[in-house]
């Protein structure tokens, strides 16, 4: 990627090609076969800055989607309060367009996996084909497949996370598939879905329950201007965290 000046984009390096920016243009021959960190001005004469890109910078600027997804403010708060690190072994219900899919499958690597399941094969092949992009389908099983129907082929998870219109119906099959003290997440946009949740949480045993939203505020990093920028990158979802128990499946908790 290319950064400064207000220039901050994801590009393609192709041997002989130009890329045009709101500060000039950059001779892709001139980025070729150099370290990241160098710096290479544009025929207006302005710097640049050639990084290596991080896994979010390549998800938000380069990924296909088919569907809403999960953004890095609350993927990052679902898998540190899941517990989710090298060598999990984590379900997803609904990969969308694989977002969330990857940045699990970033954190399970190198002896974890991911098992992604949605019952939309668009959505299948566009996170499969992002996840390519990446280089991390290695450490992902994709399955075109109805988890509230058919269920989860998987058993004593680490943590399933349900990303999907109605996840409260899905409960029942996600307690099968989690190990008995495992950890289940569900991520829904409005407070009618929340209560839903919480009713279908209670009645399968699940304790330590939480629930938040995560918002951030950017500032400005000029010296000469340090203040918060006029945008708030608000409310995007509700997230719901809790553990299961031996509470007998499908049975509700006394």
């Amino acid at each position: 990627m290319i950064v400064g000046d207000g220039v901050r984009s994801v590009i393609k390096v192709v041997r002989g090609s130009r890329i045009s920016t709101i500060r000039g243009i950059v001779n892709a021959d001139d980025i070729i076969n150099h370290e990241y960190g160098t710096s290479i001005k544009t025929n207006l004469g302005y710097d640049l800055v050639v990084l290596r890109p991080l896994i979010t910078d390549i998800l938000l600027e380069r990924a296909d989607r088919v569907t809403q997804v999960i953004y890095p403010k609350d993927a990052a708060q679902i898998i540190i309060n899941a517990g989710i690190g090298p060598g999990s072994r984590v379900a997803e219900a609904g990969v969308g367009s694989g977002f969330m899919t990857a940045v699990l499958a970033y954190y399970v690597r190198p002896n974890g996996k991911v098992y992604g399941y949605d019952k939309r094969e668009d959505a299948i092949n566009i996170a499969r084909k992002n996840l390519e992009m990446l280089g991390l389908l290695e450490w992902v099983e994709l399955k075109l497949r109805d988890v509230i129907t058919d269920g989860f082929a998987e058993r004593d998870l680490d943590a399933v996370i349900l990303d999907m219109g109605d996840p409260w119906n899905a409960i029942p099959r996600a307690t099968e598939a989690l190990r008995p003290d495992g950890v289940l997440v569900i991520y829904v946009p409005t407070v009618n879905q929340v209560i839903r949740v919480l009713t279908a949480m209670r009645d399968h045993g699940y304790v330590d329950v939480r629930m938040f939203d995560v918002m951030v505020r950017e500032w400005k990093t000029e010296p000469s201007e340090v203040r918060p920028q006029t945008w708030v990158n608000a409310h995007t979802g509700y997230i719901l965290i809790g553990r299961r128990t031996l509470t007998p499946i499908g049975k509700p908790a006394k």
